[in-house]
């Protein structure tokens, strides 16, 4: 309460009068149901009056009116322990615990209360109970449903609903619009509801929505169940077959069968044009196990007498794009595939190419080698990326698995390169720049 008691003339207009209180309980009737708890946890600080109602300790007795139960702390004209090592006084600390028990009626959780305090306060302090109720009170029913409300004073044309459900926190809508939420043994009660059948749509994380179409009847009540099914995981696509590696010649890349099949391309979180996610179906074909490496390249270049683009300052940029601080990526002269601006061995990807030099590239292996390469296209790129996965990561979805399976933006960078300015993975991969090939675990049997 907010009382605010300097002396015992402020008493009487500050504190609720007892005497009062009991007489508004009584007039309920004897089928209602008045739960009191009184706690005295300190001595009458004022001895010159009020004596008859307060006492020199604690509280005096109360007489309970019909259908009440009066639970003091302790015996009445004793004073009940503040309990100073722990949150609560002992009274109450053991109250909180019998209330919170699904399943106990209200009589055995104050027999509970009386008999935890008695032993452990040494048989100092006795809870008191006075009264009686009529039917049965539990604090926690055990399962629900729970027993109706009684119904408001009847309101014309209108029916009442209670929904009962399975699972905490669900959702309840009515017509589509949300009205509360209900957990069992804690139904929500829909009051003065049109007659005719109503559209109730219940919802909780994890679990699968029921919808209900229920019928409401003049001035009775409507007690609905609802039982939400957990969401099953979705089925994982068949395993693919054993990717088969096939012979090649000694300056050709080596290649691995991808199965074909179906799945899910794109991304709803992702960029403009990898919206929206829809199904699609690739054939088998192949792909090469690892990048095209400095050394495959160079064969060809050797070979061919090739110029790329960026040697050839050709279009509008000059060389390759290169990490300049807080410029960021800048297009610089005099890079190129052999040089582009960090050192390289043999076995790491080939970088600084454009689309013409893969063409030429791919041109030149179809007129040297058994023939039949191309790019391949943007679905037959995802599908086998993905490797059969429909989550986060073709591996999973934890970001520091990202470097047991790929060269990114890591610790590694960041360390090298403390001003770079975009996102990094929590994790280290060891490599700054490009990592020869097949360093990381592989899927599909690609590296």
């Amino acid at each position: 309460m907010d009382a605010e008691i300097e002396d015992e003339l402020d008493v009487p207009s500050e504190a609720l009068s007892m005497d009062r209180i009991m007489r508004g309980l009584g007039s309920r009737g004897d089928s209602a149901v008045n739960l009191i708890v009184l706690d005295a946890c300190r001595n009458n600080p004022y001895k010159t009056s009020s004596q008859r109602a307060i006492g020199d300790k604690g509280l005096a007795r109360v007489s309970a009116p019909s259908g009440s139960l009066i639970l003091y702390a302790t015996k009445p004209g004793e004073t009940a322990s503040d309990n100073p090592g722990g949150r609560n006084g002992l009274f109450t600390k053991h109250l909180l615990n019998a209330i919170g028990q699904p399943g106990l009626q209200v009589e055995e959780a104050f027999k509970q209360v009386a008999h935890n305090v008695w032993n452990e306060s040494g048989r100092k302090q006795y809870p008191w109970q006075e009264g009686s109720i009529l039917g049965r009170f539990y604090f926690s029913p055990n399962h629900p449903p729970v027993p109706v409300p009684a119904p408001p004073r009847p309101v014309s044309l209108t029916g009442h609903l209670q929904v009962n459900v399975n699972v905490g926190n669900a959702e309840v809508r009515v017509k589509g619009r949300k009205v509360g939420t209900a957990a069992p043994g804690r139904p929500l009660n829909l009051p003065n509801q049109s007659l005719g059948a109503l559209e109730v749509e219940v919802r909780a994380n994890g679990y699968q929505s029921q919808k209900k179409r229920l019928k409401i009847s003049r001035n009775q009540w409507n007690q609905a169940v609802f039982t939400l099914a957990p969401v099953t995981s979705p089925v994982a696509p068949p395993p693919m077959e054993p990717p088969a590696v096939l012979p090649r010649r000694a300056f050709e890349p080596e290649m691995v069968k991808i199965f074909g099949g179906s799945f899910r391309m794109g991304s709803e979180s992702g960029d403009d044009d990898e919206k929206p996610v829809h199904g699609v179906r690739v054939s088998t074909f192949e792909l090469g196990k690892y990048e095209v490496t400095v050394g495959q390249f160079r064969k060809f270049i050797e070979s061919s007498g090739y110029k790329t683009d960026a040697e050839k300052n050709a279009g509008d940029n000059k060389g390759c794009r290169v990490y300049k601080g807080s410029k960021g990526f800048v297009w610089k002269a005099r890079t190129s595939w052999r040089d582009p601006g960090f050192s390289q061995g043999e076995e790491e990807p080939v970088v600084c190419v454009s689309h013409n030099d893969a063409e030429a590239y791919i041109s030149w292996l179809n007129g040297a080698g058994k023939g039949g390469y191309r790019l391949p296209t943007e679905a037959e790129w995802e599908y086998a990326a993905r490797a059969g996965s429909t989550g986060k990561y073709s591996y999973g979805e934890s970001e520091e698995a990202l470097c047991d399976y790929g060269n990114g933006a890591d610790v590694s960078l960041k360390s090298k390169i403390p001003d770079w300015k975009w996102q990094t993975n929590s994790c280290k991969d060891g490599y700054v720049y490009t990592a020869p090939v097949g360093q990381f675990r592989r899927l599909m049997g690609l590296g």
